[in-house]
């Protein structure tokens, strides 16, 4: 037996606040009151979660992303589902019972039917793990371990040299598995689980083992117990999370994501491997058991009291928007600007309010919109006037809170944008008519945002008018240009930008 140390290491939980008291967790409605104990989604719309009471099992199902749940199956013999995992999307297979009755059913299409396997032992089964379509393996009680290597036809019971029950049961390939138990022991197979031996023994009830490579996995338990290695379980260290919370669960989702499920709503996230893990909020207090994620940001989460959780934010509340254009407290801004955030993770559609009162009293604009810019329609804002505006985000976990309030002040002339389609290169058109008396209209195209500047000269190179000077996003714009003072005579219209100048000539005739 190799020298296994136990190492006390604290590392730092980071508790995130949230001044709106907002959650990333959505509550759906399951259609049932049983405890769900595991779940899996094949794709993006299918997906299942089983569980039970001492009255039976149900698994229920969802087609469209979990927007609807069904039963899927039900049964009034005493057991209890606490495992359900597809291989694809057709092949499942549930594991559960109560003892001394023992469950395992497979599924080939895609859960229209449920088949009992023969396992010739008694007792509950409590996590599998899939090799591939013909081999898996099931955590079972009195320290045993079963195995087929032919879709579940035939079972081998592998017996460890220990009697308490196992919780569950990770394979990391054909040869190296790990399994916990109730009474504290993380058991390592390197051959197949002919044999097992202690990898190390905590003396405390364990739920979940999960490792995201060869040598970085996780286990936890109840009393807060959780322990880790970072290489293949020679050496497991304690790590602090300042709780004694019965935890249920621990998943990595991907090479740097990972969630620890408990007792009483506890959720924790990590983004950095283990290093640092932050609180969550889902809205509800009942026992979390499972999750299970689609991508990097949408996934769910099964409980106690038939308890279904959905985020499509990685379980992060939902994120202010962040204003963009015009800069805050600008001027010189046109009559018609394309007003511009930023949200991440993106939202579903957004809200977006301007107002000439900083308190929105009263709304000039404001539109529905499931992206991040809205263009003013003509006519809503008056030159040389301040104006403020905000936007907030929705999604499927609820609205976000507004934005900061930002303001801009309008240009002193009618400077408005006629399209926002990205012109190929920039250009200032003649003014039409020409000559004029006493208006006349000027166009001009930029290709790139920056700044933009749009001037009057005389004859002799005397600044007559600043028709604009301010930022602009790329686009076509026009200006109505007035002159009732000036004498009848030349005059020139220079449009400058960054890399970019251009001098006509107009005509004012009395």
């Amino acid at each position: 037996m190799k020298n296994i140390f136990f190492y006390l290491l604290s590392f730092s939980l980071i508790i995130a606040s949230n001044s709106y008291s907002q959650t990333g967790w959505t509550i759906q409605n399951s259609g049932t009151n049983y405890l769900l104990n595991s779940l899996h989604f094949f794709d993006a719309n299918t997906g299942f979660i089983a569980g039970g009471n001492p009255s039976g099992c149900i698994i229920v199902k969802t087609n469209n992303g979990g927007n609807n749940w069904t039963i899927n199956y039900q049964s009034s013999s005493n057991v209890n589902i606490k495992a359900i995992k597809f291989l694809n999307s057709n092949t499942g297979f549930a594991v559960g019972g109560y003892y001394p009755i023992s469950v395992i059913m497979k599924t080939t299409n895609q859960g229209q039917t449920w088949i009992n396997q023969n396992t010739t032992i008694t007792g509950s089964m409590y996590s599998l793990s899939f090799i591939n379509a013909e081999t898996l393996y099931v955590a079972s009680d009195y320290g045993r371990i079963l195995k087929t290597t032919n879709g579940g036809t035939n079972w081998t019971v592998l017996q460890a040299p220990i009697t308490d029950h196992f919780e569950c049961v990770q394979f990391l390939d054909y040869c190296t598995g790990y399994a916990a138990a109730r009474g504290g022991q993380i058991m390592k197979t390197t051959n197949a689980g002919s044999n097992w031996f202690i990898s190390f023994n905590c003396g405390v009830w364990l739920n979940s083992v999960s490792f995201k490579n060869a040598n970085m996995g996780y286990v936890v338990g109840q009393n807060g117990m959780t322990l880790y290695t970072s290489n293949g379980g020679t050496n497991w260290l304690y790590q602090n999370l300042g709780t004694n919370n019965i935890l249920n669960e621990v998943v990595f989702i991907n090479q740097s994501t990972g969630f620890i499920l408990g007792n009483s709503g506890y959720i924790l996230k990590t983004t950095n491997v283990g290093t640092n893990w932050t609180i969550q909020t889902p809205g509800t207090n009942y026992d979390l058991y499972s999750t299970f994620f689609i991508n990097d940001i949408t996934g769910f989460i099964c409980g106690d009291q038939g308890l279904i959780l959905k985020t499509v934010t990685g379980g992060n509340p939902l994120v202010v928007p962040t204003l963009v254009y015009p800069p805050n407290n600008s001027t010189n801004i046109s009559l018609t600007p394309s007003l511009t955030w930023t949200c991440n993770p993106p939202a579903s559609y957004y809200r977006i309010q301007v107002s000439g009162l900083s308190d929105f009293s009263t709304i000039i604009d404001s539109a529905t919109l499931t992206t991040t810019q809205r263009t003013i329609p003509g006519g809503r804002l008056n030159t040389n006037t301040t104006y403020f505006w905000r936007v907030n985000a929705t999604n499927a976990t609820g609205t976000g809170p507004w934005s900061e309030v930002w303001n801009f002040g309008t240009t002193s002339t009618g400077v408005r944008q006629i399209s926002s389609e990205i012109p190929d290169r920039n250009l200032l058109y003649n003014n039409y008519p020409n000559p004029f008396n006493p208006s006349t209209k000027i166009k001009y195209q930029i290709m790139k945002r920056g700044n933009v500047s749009l001037r009057v000269y005389d004859l002799l190179g005397r600044e007559v008018e600043v028709l604009f000077d301010g930022e602009q996003l790329p686009g076509t714009y026009q200006i109505i240009y007035e002159n009732r003072k000036g004498q009848s005579g030349v005059y020139f219209y220079c449009l400058k930008t960054d890399k970019y100048t251009e001098v006509k000539k107009m005509v004012l005739m009395r």
